[in-house]
C-alpha cells in the first residue's frame, strides 16, 4: 500500500513540473466578464533589483500592453486598447511582484499576455517569466438569478429524491 502511495506521488510530481527551478514560465488561464478589473499575476523567482517589467500580448505585434523601466512607465509603443487602463500591482516590485492591473475589462482584451522582467546584475533573456491566456465570458442574457440551474430542475431532482427516501424507509 505505502509503495502504490509512493508511485502515486512520484507520478504527480513529475506530472506537475516538480521543480520549481524550471525555465518553463508559469502558464495560467484566467476568465473575466467585461467590466471587471482584474490581476494578470507574476512573481520573479529571483529577489534581484527589477530594472524593467514588460508586458506584451501575442496577436499586438511589437506594440506593447505595459513597459516599466527604471521606474519609469513608457507609453512610447504601447498600444492604444491599453493606455489608461494598466499599471503594475505593485509599482515598488516589493518581493518580486510584477502582477499588472487591467481595468476595466472588454472582449477586445482576450489574448494570451506574456511578462518579461530585466534585473540588474542578471543575464537577461528575452523569454517570458508568465503566460496569461485571458478568455472573456460574454453574458448571453441568461438570467444570472438561477446559477444552480432552471428551478423545474431542482423541483425534479427534490421530488425524485424525497420518492427513493421514502420508498428505501418505508415498507408498503
Amino acid at each position: 500500500m505505502a509503495a502504490s502511495t509512493l508511485l502515486q506521488l512520484l507520478v504527480l510530481v513529475l506530472v506537475s513540473g516538480g521543480s520549481s527551478g524550471s525555465d518553463i514560465p508559469s502558464q495560467r488561464t484566467i476568465t473575466a466578464t467585461p467590466g471587471q478589473n482584474i490581476v494578470l499575476t507574476c512573481h520573479t523567482r529571483s529577489r534581484t533589483a527589477v530594472s524593467a517589467v514588460d508586458w506584451t500580448r501575442r496577436d499586438l505585434g511589437s506594440e506593447r500592453v505595459f513597459l516599466l523601466q527604471d521606474s519609469r512607465f513608457e507609453t512610447f509603443n504601447q498600444h492604444e486598447l491599453f493606455q489608461n487602463r494598466v499599471e503594475l500591482r505593485d509599482r515598488e516590485k516589493n518581493d518580486g511582484d510584477v502582477s499588472l492591473v487591467l481595468k476595466n475589462v472588454t472582449a477586445a482584451d482576450r489574448g494570451t499576455y506574456e511578462c518579461r522582467v530585466f534585473q540588474s546584475g542578471t543575464t537577461n533573456t528575452t523569454s517570458p517569466i508568465c503566460i496569461i491566456n485571458l478568455n472573456i465570458a460574454i453574458n448571453s442574457g441568461v438570467n444570472r438569478r438561477h446559477e444552480a440551474g432552471p428551478p423545474g430542475l431542482l423541483m425534479g431532482l427534490t421530488v425524485y429524491l424525497y420518492l427513493i427516501v421514502r420508498f428505501w424507509f418505508c415498507d408498503f
